[in-house]
């Protein structure tokens, strides 16, 4: 009841630039950790299937051939001026790298990077 009044009166600031891109910036985040959240279900359920191996296909490293790949992670950097933060912030991107030679492939690249 008192956030009503409080807008009625008009005595709520409006968001300044600083709020709003603190906003976007945590819609960011927050869709982010959201689409991992969603991959860590997806690839539970994915294990409860019966599937074969046989009906799978491998994948391998665009450079060497190799078919092992160790998990790591990007980083983005945002200014704080954008995340409205006292201090830059950073966005871990979780993807696979090869095993013999460190190449990433194309489709383990985070997407949009240069766009």
């Amino acid at each position: 009841m008192l956030l009503l009044e409080s807008l009625r009166e008009g005595s709520i600031p409006s968001p300044t630039a600083k709020n709003k891109t603190s906003l976007i910036f945590a819609r960011l985040v927050f869709s982010f950790y959201i689409s991992i959240i969603n991959n860590l279900i997806m690839a539970q359920q994915g294990m409860n299937l019966n599937i074969s191996l046989d009906k799978t296909t491998p994948l391998a490293c665009e450079e060497c051939g190799c078919e092992t790949f160790t998990q790591v992670t990007f980083l983005r950097k945002v200014s704080k001026f954008i995340a409205g933060t006292d201090q830059d912030a950073l966005i871990p991107i979780p993807s696979f790298a090869c095993t013999n030679c460190h190449h990433v492939n194309d489709e383990f690249q985070p997407k949009n990077l240069g766009e």
